[in-house]
Formats: C-alpha cells, sequence, structure tokens
C-alpha cells in the first residue's frame, strides 16, 4: 500500500510532455531519509516514490513533474524512484519486489511497459548504486506477464480469443488464423488478424478504464481523509474542491467502463460466432 507523504519540490504538469520511463535512483540511506530530504523546501529535490522493505511512499503525482533527474526535460519525460540502499546497506530482495510491484502497477495504469534507466545515464553521479536493474526488469516482466485471472493486466496467452478458438479446433494453426492467411471459404470476411484486434482492443481499454478508477478512488480516499483534517476554511475549501474533481472524475471512468463492458459483450459474441465459422471450416476440410 502506498502512503502519501507529499512535497513542496516539484512542477505541476508535465509542460505537456508524456512519460516515457521511469528513472531508477537509491536513497543511500532508508526511506526516512527520503521523507527528510523531500519534505524539506531548502533541498529542492524529490522523487515520486521511495520503496524499501515493503514500505512504499508517494512525494509527487504522477501528472506532476519530481525534480529527482538533475535535468528538468528528463524529470518532465519520467517518473523517478528512490530505492533503499547504500554502499553499506545492500539492497534486500524484499526492496526489489516492493519495487517490482510498484513498477507493475504503474505500467498497467498507464497501459505501457516503460523502460527502467539509471539516474547516471543523465546525470554525473553513482546514481542508482547498487541497484541491479536487470534483475528488477526481470522481477517487473514475471509480474507483467504471469495469468493473473482477474487482474487488469491482459497477457499474450491469457485472454486470447482466437488462440482459444484455435486450440479447440484439432491440428489448427494458430499463427495462419491470428495473421488472417487462412482459406476464408465459407467465413465471414473479418480475418483471425481483425477478431483479435477488435477483440483485444476493447479489453485493454477496458482495463486501462479500471485502472485509471481504482487510482481516482484512492485519491478521493485521500483528500476525504484531507478533508476532515483542515485546520483552516480556506484550507477546507481548497481540498473539497479537489474532492469533487476527484469524484466527478470517478463518475466519468465509471461510466466508460460501462461502455466498455458492452464492447465486451458485443466481442464475446463475435467469439461465439467465431467458433461456428471455424467449425463450418473444419466440417469442410473434411468432405
Amino acid at each position: 500500500m502506498t502512503t502519501w507523504i507529499g512535497s513542496p519540490n516539484y512542477s505541476a504538469g508535465r509542460g505537456g510532455k508524456a512519460i516515457e520511463f521511469i528513472v531508477c535512483h537509491w536513497i543511500v540511506g532508508d526511506v526516512p531519509a527520503a521523507d527528510a530530504a523531500f519534505t524539506n523546501p531548502a533541498k529542492k529535490t524529490s522523487a515520486h516514490y521511495a520503496v524499501g522493505n515493503g514500505i512504499v511512499h508517494q512525494y509527487v503525482k504522477e501528472q506532476d513533474t519530481a525534480w529527482h533527474a538533475g535535468n528538468f526535460d528528463i524529470n518532465q519525460r519520467s517518473i523517478g524512484i528512490e530505492h533503499r540502499g547504500a554502499p553499506t546497506m545492500p539492497i534486500t530482495d524484499a526492496t526489489y519486489n516492493t519495487s517490482a510491484d510498484l513498477i507493475a502497477d504503474i505500467c498497467r495504469r498507464h497501459v505501457k511497459r516503460f523502460a527502467l534507466r539509471a539516474h547516471r545515464e543523465f546525470y554525473a553521479t553513482a546514481c542508482p548504486g547498487t541497484l541491479d536493474l536487470n534483475k528488477l526488469n526481470r522481477l517487473v516482466d514475471q509480474r507483467l506477464t504471469a495469468n493473473q485471472q482477474g487482474d487488469d493486466m491482459i497477457t499474450a496467452n491469457d485472454r486470447d480469443p482466437i488462440r482459444v478458438i484455435s486450440s479447440e479446433v484439432k491440428g489448427w494453426d494458430f499463427d495462419a488464423v491470428h495473421k488472417g492467411t487462412w482459406d476464408a471459404r465459407e467465413v465471414s470476411a473479418w480475418t483471425g488478424k481483425q477478431w483479435h484486434d477488435f477483440i483485444m482492443q476493447g479489453w485493454v481499454e477496458g482495463a486501462a478504464f479500471r485502472a485509471t478508477r481504482n487510482q481516482k478512488m484512492r485519491d478521493y480516499d485521500v483528500l476525504v481523509k484531507q478533508l476532515a483534517e483542515s485546520k483552516t476554511k480556506a484550507e477546507y475549501e481548497a481540498v473539497a474542491a479537489q474532492a469533487k474533481v476527484s469524484a466527478d472524475r470517478v463518475a466519468e471512468l465509471e461510466k466508460k467502463i460501462a461502455e466498455e463492458q458492452a464492447n465486451e459483450t458485443e466481442a464475446e459474441a463475435i467469439v461465439q460466432q467465431g467458433q461456428s465459422w471455424l467449425q463450418k471450416l473444419l466440417n469442410w476440410r473434411k468432405k
């Protein structure tokens, strides 16, 4: 679970730039050291997250620019993650797993597998020290490619309707179906690749909406808590305004999710029709 800490050291928005990758750092200490640095306005530094041994702290929202890479253009195009570790503090498996869980969640919510980059690629520093990015990449990939039943991430074999259909026909060539190169006699003008793209697009979009909705609901819960803790009228009104925007966004996403569910129902009907078409083709081949 992510704990919101907050930092005054950030720039609102990203200057119209998209998030392209994740920059990995090490704290040269433990997570409380990151808390102390990032909440101090005199330090003029921050990251989006710090992780260590099961702990995840967030300082800057992902839609905003954290000051972590020593290069403002890189800051605008990246998410910064600090890791518990130092020359005398080895990076533990628990920290690797905590980071991999966080990165996989970020990738799911953005529906993109972000590359992991070392801080030293952009600035003259030894950071991220002993952090093994190859190991971290493997752990992230394991989480994104595992068969996660009911999860927002879609895997290659998990919910691929064309693979399901073709596997039910003995001896059928999945690759031919997927590429749309199979004999289409007595079947629809739509190729297997077109079925696949149409159906998978709906699932991916639906997953993105659900993941974003879930994050916005978490944001709303945080705002409600802040509302209850407001000490002045001005603070209360500012938080209330943010909470209303958050609630409106959740409602908007709920509507989109309902639309995507309708699309998925339509896609399932196409899959069922496809099974019928393939059975006809199989019967034709036996003649």
